[in-house]
């Protein structure tokens, strides 16, 4: 569906920014979806949006299933000292250091998914009265495992929670929902007058790979970030890009009164957009620079990619495919073992001694640190491509 209006200001000055041809548009999960790619930005708030998928609610409800092979499955935040942290557990940790809440708080955790985040605050915080929303009833199995089900719902939040929660936390939530507006005046609702709404949410900015994730109908600036909340009628307290890397942590509070309307500084509206431009010339760039990279190697060189995520399918569909791909490389035990597009997924320890050349699917602004802390790469000549 083409864009015609601004999600969050309502601006119809769109500029379209990006195009990716069909048949290199990715999910958030990594999966190739049968569109072209459209990134447009927006003037008046510099607000960027992607085309709308096609039946996208049918999508959510019946086809999008993150983390949801196992009760335990987990991303890597990142790896300290040879061992992995968790995303659930630097959220939690994040989340406890920004808001500290009192004894017998209500919490609604608003898309949810599994909810793991929720269910790991409920170890540390018993007391808490948390309860869960999403669109889907494809979580309810995780859901049913500590929560009593009067505390769940789908699709519409429960009527009686109107005006009742200390606090709603949103964890990578927004970014998916084509109408972000009308999802945060829901969640102003469920909010008590003096409560709080905490979200995560990718930082286009230093998470360069959301600005072309095509189930991220959002891509978020902090100006952008900031209008829509107002928008919403809350009140914002903190917009931090350095607690979560590559995200934005927000906490913002219902007010007790209505706050005037404040609109984005076009000279700073104006800036903003000069850097989403350079964004996305990377990207217009990217394709040629990985399959110019494959090219100029022996047809019988043996290639592996680092990183069995978004961006390591990133890597093969420029590829057109993984014939050229021995096998992806992953530090999260939780994919390893598994295959991607018909190939292993293999730790760096069990990295066949043949393979010499890595294509790097990682966030550039992080790749080539990650890389040179692997042990398992310490004594290997590997020949690496960064995009």
């Amino acid at each position: 569906m083409t864009l015609t209006r601004c999600q969050v200001c309502g601006g119809t000055d769109l500029d379209l920014l990006y195009e990716m041809r069909s048949g290199l548009a990715l999910t958030s999960l990594g999966e190739t979806y049968p569109a072209s790619t459209r990134v447009w930005a927006c003037v008046d708030c510099s607000h960027l949006q992607t085309d709308e998928m096609e039946q996208v609610e049918q999508y959510y409800s019946e086809q999008y299933n993150i983390l949801s092979d196992s009760e335990e499955e987990d991303q890597i935040y990142e790896v300290r000292d040879g061992k992995p942290l968790y995303r659930t557990e630097h959220q939690l940790r994040v989340l406890l250091d920004k808001l500290p809440l009192p004894a017998g708080a209500r919490v609604l955790d608003y898309g949810c998914a599994k909810s793991s985040t929720m269910q790991a605050l409920l170890r540390v915080r018993g007391d808490l009265q948390v309860h869960l929303f999403d669109v889907s009833d494809n979580y309810r199995r995780f859901w049913e495992r500590f929560l009593p089900e009067e505390r769940c719902a789908t699709f519409e939040p429960q009527r009686q929670w109107i005006d009742s929660f200390d606090l709603v936390t949103s964890f990578f939530a927004l970014e998916h929902i084509v109408k972000p507006l009308d999802a945060l005046q829901a969640i102003f609702r469920q909010v008590r007058p003096g409560g709080h709404f905490y979200c995560v949410v990718p930082d286009v900015e230093s998470n360069i790979a959301d600005f072309i994730v095509v189930d991220h109908v959002n891509h978020f600036t902090e100006l952008s970030l900031a209008y829509l909340l107002q928008q919403s009628g809350f009140e914002v307290e903190v917009i931090d890009r350095s607690s979560h890397r590559g995200a934005f942590v927000v906490l913002a509070r219902r007010p007790l009164s209505v706050l005037p309307q404040v609109e984005p500084e076009a000279e700073r509206v104006a800036v903003q957009l000069q850097a989403l431009r350079s964004i996305a010339a990377f990207w217009q760039g990217a394709v040629d620079r990985v399959t110019s990279f494959v090219a100029e190697q022996a047809p019988d060189r043996p290639l592996a990619v680092y990183g069995a995520g978004f961006y390591g399918s990133f890597l093969t569909a420029c590829l057109g495919g993984a014939d050229r791909i021995s096998c992806f490389v992953d530090q999260n035990p939780f994919l390893q073992g598994r295959t991607l597009f018909g190939k292993p997924v293999v730790a760096p320890a069990d990295l066949s001694p043949l393979i010499d050349t890595l294509l790097v699917g990682l966030n550039p602004a992080h790749a080539e640190r990650i890389i040179a802390e692997i042990p398992a790469f310490h004594s290997r000549a590997l020949r690496c491509f960064f995009l």
